[in-house]
C-alpha cells in the first residue's frame, strides 16, 4: 500500500503539510501540544530550569492588529510555581537566516499586549549559536532573547523520546524525519555533478591558491542565499580548469562558516558572510579526457554522474542530462 501526492510517496503524515516555514512551524506546533513532555524539555532547554505547568496555549500564525503581522508560534503558559503567565514568541527561519531588526520590533509591540508576563522570544534557525547570537545581540531589543537552532531543537526531541508514550514517541520520529527532509536539503542518493571552474590564484588571505584548497585540502566552498550557486549542497562536485575537467568529488559533509581560518591555511583571520565549507571525499574522473567544450569560461553547469563516462566534453554532458529532465 502506498500513498502518493503529486506522484511523489508519502511516508510521514507532516509530509502533507509542505516544506515551508509556515509548514515546519506547523508540525512543531502540533507536536508541542500533543505531547506535554516534549514542551516541558523545550521550556528546560530555553530557560536552564524545569518550568511547571498544567495550562498552556499555544496560537499558530497569529495576526495581530495595527499591521503588527503575523507571529510563527506563540506559547502562553501558566506556571505553577510562580502563579505567573509565561509569553514566548518563537520566530522560525529555515538556513542561515535570521530575522532583522525591524522584524523583531514587531514582536516587542506583540508582548506589549500581555502586561504582567515573563517573556521570552525565540529565534530558531540552522545558524551556529555563536554566529547567531553576534548578529541578533547587537540590535538590544528590550526582551529577553534566546536563540535555538534546529539541531538543538533535535536533540530536545531526542531526550523527550523516553518518557513519551507510543503515539507521542511514533510522532517525534516522524518529526524529526521531517525535520531532516527540510532542514538538511542535500539529496544523498542525487547523482547530479555541480561541476565550477577552479581559479588558480591565490587569495590575498590564503597560504594556498583554490586549486590547491581542492586538491591538497580537498575542501572547497561558496557563498549561501547567491543565486548562482546551489541553494543547498551538491551531492557531488566537479572541477575543471586548463580547458578540461580535473576531478569529481563526492562531498562527505558540509558546515556553513563565516570564519574559513578555523578550516584553511590562511595568513590572517578571515571573517566573510555564510558560506558552506564543503569536505571532498577522493577524487576520481573518467579515463578518457574531457575538456570543456562550447561552455563560457567561469560557467556553473550541472550534469549527471554517468553523462561525463561516455561524453568527450562537459558540454556534451550537460546536453545530455538536459535532455532527460
Amino acid at each position: 500500500m502506498v500513498l502518493l501526492l503529486h506522484q511523489n510517496e508519502i511516508k510521514n503524515i507532516f509530509e502533507l503539510l509542505g516544506t515551508d516555514e509556515n509548514s515546519l512551524t506547523y508540525a512543531l506546533g502540533w507536536s508541542l501540544e500533543n505531547n506535554k513532555i516534549l514542551l516541558k524539555n523545550l521550556l528546560k532547554t530555553l530557560f536552564n530550569r524545569t518550568v511547571q505547568f498544567d495550562n498552556f496555549i499555544i496560537n499558530l500564525q497569529k495576526y495581530s492588529i495595527g499591521k503588527k503581522g503575523y507571529t510563527d508560534i506563540e506559547i502562553l503558559i501558566d506556571e505553577k510555581k510562580t502563579d505567573k503567565k509565561i509569553m514566548i514568541v518563537i520566530e522560525a527561519k529555515k538556513r542561515w537566516n535570521l530575522p532583522d531588526k525591524k522584524q523583531l520590533n514587531k514582536y516587542i509591540e506583540r508582548f506589549n499586549e500581555y502586561k504582567g508576563c515573563k517573556k521570552l522570544l525565540v529565534v530558531l534557525s540552522e545558524c551556529k549559536k555563536e554566529y547567531a547570537a553576534d548578529k541578533l545581540n547587537q540590535f538590544k531589543i528590550p526582551v529577553q532573547l534566546n536563540y535555538l537552532s534546529w539541531g538543538d531543537l533535535t536533540e530536545t526531541l531526542n531526550n523527550s523520546e523516553r518518557e513519551s508514550n507510543n503515539f507521542q514517541r511514533k510522532m517525534l520520529k516522524y518529526l524529526k524525519d521531517y525535520l531532516k527532509m527540510n532542514i538538511i536539503m542535500r539529496d544523498t542518493n542525487s547523482n547530479r555533478v555541480f561541476c565550477v571552474a577552479l581559479n588558480s590564484r591565490t587569495p590575498s588571505w590564503s597560504k594556498l591558491s583554490y586549486i590547491d584548497i581542492v586538491e591538497k585540502e580537498r575542501k572547497y566552498f561558496y557563498p549561501l542565499g547567491e543565486k548562482r550557486w546551489p541553494p543547498d549542497p551538491p551531492n557531488y562536485i566537479a572541477f575543471r580548469y586548463d580547458g578540461k575537467l580535473q576531478s569529481i568529488h563526492h562531498v562527505e559533509k558540509y558546515e556553513v562558516t563565516t570564519k574559513l581560518s578555523e578550516y584553511l591555511p590562511t595568513n590572517k583571520e578571515v571573517e566573510i558572510n555564510p558560506h558552506y565549507l564543503l569536505f571532498l571525499g577522493r577524487s576520481f574522473k573518467p579515463s578518457h579526457e574531457v575538456k570543456n567544450g562550447k561552455i563560457y569560461p567561469r560557467q556553473h553547469l550541472w550534469f549527471h554522474l554517468d553523462t561525463v563516462f561516455t561524453c568527450d566534453t562537459i558540454e556534451q554532458a550537460r546536453n545530455l542530462t538536459q535532455e532527460r529532465i
